[in-house]
């Protein structure tokens, strides 16, 4: 039996800013101009990216700016500083808008409101959002029987209704009286026709018994009744030959090729990201930025040849709809009043037990998945508060070969040509996390306790300070032959309750089997007490919750780390592995750990996944590595631990896992 006597730690440096929970609310604070206390300034959770970049934009330094978005809890407007979404770049919030809607998308102040006389001839945008309790929708085949109310937007009086029921079968979008016409692809077609007594002004919120609704109707390039563009401070900035003019459909994507053209102004505001990029990577973003633009560029000739105005939606979505306690759905309509130019994204958020992947509107051959952290089977959480998306721009599985041979670099315009365009695109964008690292994966998880939510029942992911980091740096910048699509879909994809949803078979990983296990080394064991199963190490993998590997306490307890290494008796590509803890005592908790995957008992070589579970829980917890490596041997190791304040017999040195399983492929 081979033994590692010198235990080398090797932490991934990726938690680029820290914040814990206070920091964040206490940077929150009201805005004094809301207009009698109705919040009329109401964005999505997409309006709300972009507008933290037109807020910051605005500014000598990019970073003094401030975004302002709608407590719906408090029913008024707050603000935070950039500072606090730091990593959230320009061109984050660039690519994040481009993907979306081929409009910019803003929202409107209540001068803007009380300024609209007519929606601008180039078009608008329409974010729709409701969270609530799902039985009083019925499967959303009843969402909006009661819209209809009045708003104040200064000292005007806006009484918003609607043509008929939202859901009836067969309505159509339209859009401030312009005559818009939408048919959307959905389980049930929803009508919203917004507009005042004289077709004007376009924008509205509803708090009702089974929940919270919020439209806007938006456009950053919405003109006032004397021609004016409205918020245009961004196209003032970057496009002053465009600030004045009327900006129609063909000019759009010119438009916005010219302001994400514009180099210097982006790498101006992403000065912080790099900044944090070379402290901790020693490494310079302007390869990744080259990249991202010529993604960009295929994307807007991609979307520049479709006029495709459908959705595909899952077969799943209303079985899904239906067994949420509480949902939230949104629908996010952007076009032209005339024309079906433009994108169109419908959004069913409502998770039960899985999440939701639909069909890229624009290609089919592309597939695009939406993650939208939202609340299912809530135990008592308020779902509106979840308005931060996941955002992944992925392909199918079987190009990944051809993701790792298409280098942008090295290849000649005609190689570049054998390869499909989303592929050329994905090899480009991979990733956009709404999680942020500053708004934090841990401290937001905390702040909207989503390490419950976003994986009901049996599983519970708990963010590590690095994943954000790790998408953006593994799936944008690297090149290594391990940077395609699974490690995106490893990290955030997969996590659902496997009581019900398996990992897909066209990647082939699940949890390995156990039977063959053979533990070659643990650091300390118990071996007198803990009953006749003793606290061997090897009970950690026998599939009996009862038995636990629980660390050495007689005759004295070695403390922290405790290590375990075990022979798999095969060969797998290791992507992940979760721990779960004993129940009927309540303390043995791991705070940091590191795991490795080798196949040399000699050289363990870097951890494939480092991190810390900061939250007090005795289930499952599932972390994903942040490369996928194939080896026989694993070594898992608990660093120090995490005190349960309410718990038994809160012994420092303790640890305690009932349960220790990998997930992989076999070879």
């Amino acid at each position: 039996m081979k033994r590692y006597t010198g235990i080398f730690f090797l932490f991934f440096a990726a938690v680029l800013f820290a914040c814990d929970e206070d920091e964040i609310v206490k940077d929150y604070r009201p805005i004094e101009d809301s207009y009698k206390g109705q919040p009329v300034y109401v964005m999505n959770d997409l309006s709300h990216h972009w507008n933290l970049f037109l807020q910051s934009s605005s500014q000598d330094d990019g970073v003094k700016g401030f975004a302002r978005y709608l407590d719906t809890s408090k029913g008024q407007y707050m603000q935070t500083s950039l500072g606090n979404l730091r990593d959230l770049s320009p061109l984050d919030v660039s690519i994040l808008n481009v993907m979306l809607n081929s409009d910019f998308v803003g929202g409107y102040s209540p001068e803007d409101i009380a300024n609209l006389k007519s929606v601008p001839e180039n078009g608008g945008s329409l974010c729709f959002f409701y969270s609530g309790e799902a039985k009083k929708l019925d499967g959303v085949n009843t969402l909006g029987a009661e819209f209809g109310f009045t708003m104040t937007a200064g000292d005007v009086a806006v009484p918003v209704k609607t043509t008929g029921e939202l859901g009836a079968s067969g309505t159509d979008v339209a859009i401030a009286g312009k005559g818009a016409k939408l048919t959307l692809a959905t389980p049930a077609d929803w009508k919203i026709v917004m507009k005042d007594a004289a077709g004007e002004a376009v924008m509205a919120y509803q708090e009702s018994g089974s929940g919270k609704v919020l439209v806007s109707a938006v456009n950053i390039f919405g003109q006032d009744a004397d021609g004016n563009l409205l918020n245009d401070a961004l196209v003032k900035a970057m496009v002053p030959e465009l600030s004045n003019g009327k900006i129609g459909p063909a000019s759009n994507s010119v438009l916005l090729k010219k302001v994400l053209g514009k180099r210097n102004f982006v790498q101006d505001k992403v000065t912080l990201l790099t900044n944090d990029y070379q402290q901790n990577y020693g490494e310079d973003l302007s390869a990744l930025l080259d990249d991202a633009f010529k993604g960009v560029d295929d994307y807007l000739e991609l979307e520049a040849k479709s006029n495709k105005f459908s959705v595909d939606l899952l077969s799943t979505d209303q079985k899904i709809i239906k067994s949420a306690d509480r949902l939230s759905v949104g629908l996010f309509y952007s076009g032209y009043p005339d024309s079906k130019e433009g994108m169109v994204e419908q959004f069913i958020t409502a998770i039960a037990d899985n999440w939701m992947l639909y069909k890229d509107p624009i290609e089919d051959e592309a597939l695009r998945v939406y993650l939208s952290a939202v609340v299912a089977k809530s135990k008592g959480l308020d779902s509106d508060k979840i308005l931060m998306p996941y955002l992944a721009l992925a392909n199918d599985p079987a190009n990944a070969q051809k993701l790792k041979e298409y280098d942008p670099i090295t290849m000649t315009d005609e190689q570049k040509a054998t390869f499909p365009k989303d592929l050329r695109l994905a090899k480009y964008i991979k990733a956009l996390v709404g999680i942020t690292e500053d708004f934090g994966p841990e401290s937001l998880s905390k702040y909207l306790t989503m390490q419950d939510e976003v994986v009901p029942k049996s599983e519970s992911y708990d963010f590590t300070g690095h994943d954000a980091v790790w998408i953006w740096d593994k799936l944008a910048k690297d090149k290594n032959e391990d940077a395609d699509l699974f490690p995106l879909f490893n990290q955030m994809g997969y996590m659902a309750n496997r009581d019900k949803v398996t990992l897909p078979a066209s990647l082939g990983a699940d949890y390995l089997d156990r039977s063959e296990w053979e533990v070659i080394f643990a650091s300390d064991e118990e071996t007198i007490g803990e009953g006749s199963a003793k606290g061997w190490a090897r009970n950690a993998f026998d599939g009996n919750k009862g038995t636990n590997w629980h660390s050495q306490y007689r005759p004295s307890s070695p403390g922290f780390p405790h290590e375990v290494q075990f022979d798999m008796g095969k060969e797998a590509t290791v992507i992940g592995f979760s721990k779960e803890g004993r129940k009927q005592f309540f303390n043995g908790l791991i705070g940091k750990f590191a795991l490795y995957v080798s196949n040399d008992l000699d050289d363990w070589g870097t951890p494939v996944a480092t991190g810390e579970w900061k939250k007090v829980t005795y289930d499952e917890l599932v972390v994903y590595t942040t490369a996928q490596k194939k080896g026989r041997y694993v070594r898992f190791v608990a660093l120090t631990p995490l005190i349960d304040p309410n718990g038994g017999n809160q012994d420092p040195k303790a640890m305690v896992i009932s349960e220790f399983k990998v997930i992989g492929v076999e070879e």
